[in-house]
């Protein structure tokens, strides 16, 4: 038998033996196995190995290149295309026509005249010449049923003009005005009617006025106005005043500082049966400023000293402003403060009240010191507003009361008390503008006054308020209106002992224009709509409802 045969007969017979020693193992070892449950087969989770077979490759082989450039120039042709030159397009510049006359009649026989005369556009001068004319015949009904004649005329008429030169402009100006006012609103409890020719006061005034200004381009030279003028007021029976100013304005940039100084002298001479002594105000105010585009602010003093008939009073006030940006264009707070003297020379008192005594001479008030501060902005494109408080402490302020010695006195005529005050204001304004097409404008205020001596502070406006609106509908027809409406006022009652109250004054204006054509127009206004009877000064009543229609020509 051949060995390997031998081999595998050797292992079939172990093989054999081993199966069947097994069985008889199993056979003589027996055990008796109790179920309690069923068998749950449970498979383990498979680990499977992840990872890929690789093969260190220690032999490194670096590329070799070889290269070449064969250089050859590629022959390019550029043409020049001229490019036609650019047309600036002018700007449409509106015509402007030498004159504009406007004429008008109201009711209480009001006529209203108005002319304006001036040259074209020039480079080398302007000069013009302007004229008007506003009367009414009113008669006011007392409350005694008897009329007085409450008339008035105003008129007034300027001549100007001005010399442009290369570094200068040279300007001149001469006016006239002639206003005629009657005392009507003398005491109904006395029974009489005064002839209109005791109760009427003429008011002429006369004035001159020389100013030279440099232009110069360059901000580091020294840039100045100087200003001359002469005043002469005159009333019919011979109280008259002169009056002389003189104005010097100088400005200097200095490393982006501008330094100032202004000098302003007034001299005040009146005639005897007002007031003996002369009065000269001179004015020095040195000062320094500085701005960028998100703040600016100016430091500076006002040094005074106020001379009268020789005796002198001599004041330092404060000069100062900051404005800044908090949010561009929309908020800008700012902050002040300032102080100054007032004259109260004739002619602005019977400016401001036509129905003073003759003869009365106001003293200088002391406007020791004004704080302010406030914000302002716009929000958007069609809005903007300015809302402030203003506080001012002022020494020998005026107030008018009538010249009254008791109750059964004319008291037709005012004169003036004074008092040392505390003035807090409180103001608001807002606009809003829609391409020129609609305007419309609210502004407020109201003054808080802490008085020393007097009971409250006569003929003065505590609270005022005023609503505007315009609408143009395309510059064919302009319809516009108002409404005014001023808080009770107090005035010092004519027996002397204390006080007597104005009531609010509330207005409404409406206005109309047709423009027919750019050269003529027909307009109409109406004023005091409401017709309401109330007073301007402590017994002067004001018009009721009176209306004026007329028309306007350029040429």
């Amino acid at each position: 038998m051949k060995p390997y045969r031998i081999i595998i007969h050797f292992f079939l017979l172990l093989s054999a033996a081993l199966i069947s020693s097994r069985v008889s193992a199993q056979n003589t070892n027996q055990k008796e196995v109790f179920v309690v449950k069923p068998y749950e087969p449970v498979l383990s989770d498979a680990v499977k190995i992840n990872f890929l077979p690789s093969v260190s490759d220690t032999l490194h082989v670096a590329p070799v290149f070889s290269y070449s450039i064969l250089s050859q120039r590629i022959p390019t042709e550029y043409e020049v295309v001229p490019i036609t030159a650019a047309k600036m397009v002018a700007e449409s510049v509106p015509r402007l026509y030498k004159s504009y006359l406007k004429l008008g009649i109201g009711n209480y026989l009001t006529p209203l005249a108005e002319l304006n005369i001036s040259s074209l556009r020039s480079s080398k001068f302007v000069g013009g010449f302007y004229f008007r004319h506003l009367s009414s015949q009113w008669n006011y009904e007392r409350n005694d049923k008897n009329k007085v004649d409450a008339g008035y005329a105003n008129n007034d008429a300027a001549l100007y003009g001005a010399k442009i030169m290369k570094y200068h402009v040279l300007k001149g100006e001469v006016d006239f005005s002639g206003n005629t006012v009657h005392y009507y609103g003398y005491n109904p409890l006395v029974d009489t009617v005064l002839d209109k020719n005791k109760i009427r006061q003429d008011i002429l005034h006369g004035g001159a006025s020389i100013d030279l200004a440099s232009n110069y381009a360059d901000s580091s030279r020294m840039n100045y106005q100087l200003k001359i003028g002469y005043g002469y007021t005159n009333l019919k029976d011979k109280h008259f005043e002169h009056a002389f100013n003189l104005g010097v304005n100088l400005k200097k940039m200095v490393v982006d500082n501008f330094l100032t100084g202004d000098i302003n002298f007034s001299y005040f001479k009146p005639s005897m049966n007002i007031d003996t002594a002369y009065h000269a105000l001179f004015e020095f105010k040195p000062g320094f400023s500085r701005r960028t585009s998100d703040w600016k602010f100016s430091l500076g003093l006002n040094l005074t000293a106020d001379v009268v008939g020789g005796k002198s009073t001599f004041n330092i006030y404060p000069e100062g402003i900051l404005e800044f940006t908090a949010i561009d264009k929309i908020l800008i707070p700012y902050f002040g403060v300032t102080g100054y003297r007032q004259a109260n020379d004739y002619y602005a008192i019977l400016k401001e009240n036509p129905f003073i005594m003759p003869s009365l001479s106001v003293k200088s008030s002391n406007y020791k010191i004004i704080a302010y501060g406030g914000l302002k902005g716009n929000m958007g494109t069609h809005f903007a507003y300015n809302l402030s408080l203003k506080y001012a402490s002022v020494g020998n302020m005026y107030f008018y009361i009538n010249n009254a010695a008791d109750s059964l006195s004319l008291g037709n005529q005012f004169n003036t008390t004074y008092d040392d005050v505390e003035i807090l204001n409180y103001r608001g304004e807002f606009i809003y503008n829609q391409e020129q097409k609609l305007t419309l404008s609210l502004s407020g205020e109201y003054n808080q006054y802490t008085l020393s001596k007097l009971d409250k502070p006569f003929q003065k406006d505590i609270l005022d308020f005023t609503l505007k609106g315009r609408y143009n509908l395309m510059d064919k027809i302009i319809a516009g209106a108002s409404v005014y409406y001023v808080g009770k006022r107090f005035a010092l009652p004519l027996n002397g002992t204390g006080y007597a109250e104005l009531k609010g004054i509330a207005d409404i204006n409406l206005s109309l224009e047709y423009r027919y054509t750019k050269l003529l127009s027909v307009f109409l206004h109406i004023n005091n709509l409401a017709a309401s009877r109330y007073y301007q000064w402590y017994q002067y009543p004001l018009q009721r409802f009176n209306f004026m229609a007329g028309f306007t020509y350029a040429l």
